[in-house]
């Protein structure tokens, strides 16, 4: 999983098996066999980059 922010936006890109992504991008939406039960989420940590934090 990868994260970019930029100003007011947060993009997260995660990797999904073929089966799972092919119907999901024709579809636009998760579709089966995707299955929300399976979901898992994500713990987010921030960690300051040495420019922001000499900012501070």
């Amino acid at each position: 999983m990868r994260a970019a922010c930029a100003g007011s936006t947060i993009a997260v890109c995660q990797a999904y098996p073929q089966e799972i992504a092919e119907p999901a991008v024709r579809a636009r939406t998760f579709v089966a066999p995707f299955k929300r039960e399976r979901m898992t989420w994500a713990l987010l940590s921030y960690r300051q980059s040495s420019d922001e934090a000499r900012m501070v």
